[in-house]
């Protein structure tokens, strides 16, 4: 992660025009992206998760400051990311959009279901936020949000790690709970 936020990340641009990109911030963008989501979870999920789901994307759309606007990447997946021996060498196949560093991390987060943990992600996102305060719980909110949609990713294009998503899935329900 850290190749990625220093590397990569760190060096995002503010749009010169916020007419120029389609706003991931949006809230139909929010709304529309759950509700295709959850199309294809289904019933893989009960209906208290869906509701969760979509109770968080009204609440999380619409909020960022235009000042934590970037021209983000749009499909920041370990699928678009480029190795050598060296370690990350590029990254392919950008849709750019406009929204905050904070979605282009979480898809990279959770691009793979390995390590999907409160530690690890707390250090990315402090690393990408400097210098502000994190929330655990608008974290966990954005956590559970991008689980969502990329179980709904999974369930098409790699059934197998389901089950590892699912395990995450409950995992971050209870930090937000908690928090």
């Amino acid at each position: 992660m850290a190749e990625l936020v220093d590397g990569i990340l760190a060096h995002y641009v503010h749009p010169e025009s916020y007419d120029a990109y389609k706003s991931i911030e949006a809230p139909e963008h929010a709304v529309d992206s759950i509700r295709y989501a959850a199309s294809f979870i289904g019933g893989q999920l009960g209906e208290e998760d869906h509701r969760l789901a979509t109770a968080l994307s009204r609440e999380r759309s619409g909020v960022t400051d235009r000042g934590d606007l970037y021209v983000l990447h749009g499909d920041f997946g370990v699928h678009n990311f480029l190795f050598t021996d060296n370690g990350l060498t590029g990254v392919i196949d950008p849709i750019p959009v406009m929204g905050c560093k904070r979605y282009d991390l979480l898809y990279a987060f959770c691009s793979s279901p390995d390590e999907l943990t409160l530690p690890l992600l707390l250090h990315a996102v402090r690393r990408v936020e400097e210098g502000k305060k994190v929330d655990i719980r608008l974290l966990s909110r954005d956590m559970i949000l991008e689980l969502y949609r990329r179980m709904s990713t999974c369930l098409r294009f790699h059934p197998e790690d389901f089950p590892q998503y699912l395990q995450a899935w409950e995992e971050w329900k209870k930090i937000y709970a908690s928090s």
